[in-house]
């Protein structure tokens, strides 16, 4: 049993135990919460749970004291303990959102997907918007000559406007595909130019002026925001990492422990992260993070790291909730 996974078991039993208590909510559901509640009285007397409402009623407002805290740590692990008699196995749902601007959300899920849909979010209309649609129904028949003419024109008629440096990524995009590496790399610069933050140019540029573009018009390299962590797995733990909209349910993304690619953003991109395992030995994550760069898309995994978008679990706001079963 390693100090990790038994401190992160006590702290879990500790945060159900507040919500218990009124404080937070953090079970996830009824059953963890009539779970928590029957390990609470089986392991601790009328009196200790009388005392341990009221030390969290004081943690609340003035902080515990020394005593208290004493008091309240021996609690959750006789509860803990109580909860690992009875063989129930633990949860820990993290959730972190990853945000994107709307049109680089549309245009990096098209240049992983090829599906002309995707780009819905990139803010052009009239002819801009006609030319993009023919650029991006081009690209899924892989007519990529064709794609660069009808992304060009879409640059020009979108030129000022909103969607003008999303138009510039996906012309740059289609000459990589055409094998015309060295224009993408001009459309990407130029868009850099205007906006050094444009995170799918950046990735255009990856592939088109990597020593071996040919390995991503072959599908073997992608350019890619992709997730990694690194924890420590028991023999019975385990750890799924799903993708989705924040209004939405996430997907469990496909890869190995060393990269998973993303393959889809939203404005508002869900990172969610399940830890779970028989309690006490349940696995910290002791690392995550979210980056650009390049990924071999056969064997899952990172060749290299150029910007990390998203780091966590302590470097990032998210929410946590907790299931008990």
């Amino acid at each position: 049993m390693s100090a990790a996974s038994t401190q992160l078991s006590r702290t879990l039993v500790l945060n159900g135990l507040r919500d218990l208590s009124g404080g937070r909510r953090v079970l996830e559901d009824d059953a963890s919460r009539e779970t928590v509640r029957k390990a609470f009285e089986a392991a601790l007397h009328v009196a200790e749970r009388d005392r341990f409402r009221t030390e969290m009623e004081n943690a609340s407002t003035d902080g515990l004291d020394e005593e208290g805290e004493r008091f309240v740590e021996r609690c959750a692990d006789d509860v803990l303990a109580e909860l690992v008699e009875d063989g129930v196995r633990a949860t820990l749902v993290h959730e972190a959102v990853l945000t994107m601007p709307a049109d680089e959300a549309a245009v990096y899920s098209f240049m992983v997907s090829h599906d002309p849909e995707t780009l819905s979010g990139v803010p052009v209309d009239g002819e801009a918007r006609e030319k993009l649609v023919h650029g991006a129904e081009a690209v899924a028949d892989a007519e990529f000559d064709r794609a660069v003419d009808a992304f060009d024109d879409a640059v020009s008629a979108s030129a000022g406007g909103d969607g003008s440096l999303a138009t510039r990524v996906l012309a740059g995009y289609a000459c990589h595909l055409a094998g015309r590496d060295s224009d993408a790399i001009h459309y990407v610069e130029e868009t850099l130019h205007l906006d050094t933050g444009v995170h799918t140019a950046k990735l255009v540029g990856y592939a088109a002026d990597h020593r071996y573009p040919e390995k991503f018009r072959s599908g073997k390299l992608g350019a890619r925001l992709f997730f990694r962590w690194s924890t420590s797995l028991p023999e019975f733990g385990e750890v799924t990492v799903a993708a989705g909209p924040a209004d939405g349910a996430p997907t469990p993304l496909e890869g190995s422990e060393e990269c998973k690619p993303l393959p889809r953003l939203w404005p508002e991109t869900t990172i969610q992260v399940r830890v779970s395992g028989d309690l006490p030995e349940l696995p910290p994550v002791e690392s995550y993070y979210v980056a650009s760069g390049v990924a071999d898309l056969e064997v899952y995994e990172a060749r290299s790291v150029e910007e990390m978008l998203l780091s966590g679990p302590t470097d990032t706001e998210a929410e946590e909730r907790l299931r008990f079963e």
